[in-house]
């Protein structure tokens, strides 16, 4: 077994597209990958791991094994589901207000 400095942090990552799920759930907006993927056909991005509705389950494993950072990406698309800043959707910024609580522990 290997010896890490004290400060070395074990992390992990999430891209909010191939984990989050829940493409057409709180006024989430459609990306390009929505319209690829229905057209081909053969994967789809829901449930994903269905981190939007799981990730208290996921954060509590994460740590048990010892992850001790993660980084999260933000699918723009759940905040801004028009493509535009013009308005922000309220369930959306909630969302990742309740995850970053929710990290931070």
């Amino acid at each position: 077994m290997m010896n890490l400095p004290k400060e070395f942090l074990l992390g992990g990552a999430t891209a909010a597209y191939q984990a989050e799920g829940a493409t057409a759930v709180d006024g989430k907006g459609k990306v390009a990958w929505d319209d690829y993927l229905e057209k081909q056909g053969r994967f789809k991005a829901d449930p994903a791991s269905d981190f939007y509705n799981k990730y208290p389950i996921d954060l509590k494993l994460s740590h048990e094994f010892g992850v001790d950072a993660i980084r999260i990406s933000i699918a723009w698309s759940r905040i801004f589901p028009n493509g535009d800043d013009a308005e922000a959707n309220p369930a959306g910024v909630q969302f990742y207000h309740d995850l970053f609580k929710e990290a931070r522990g």
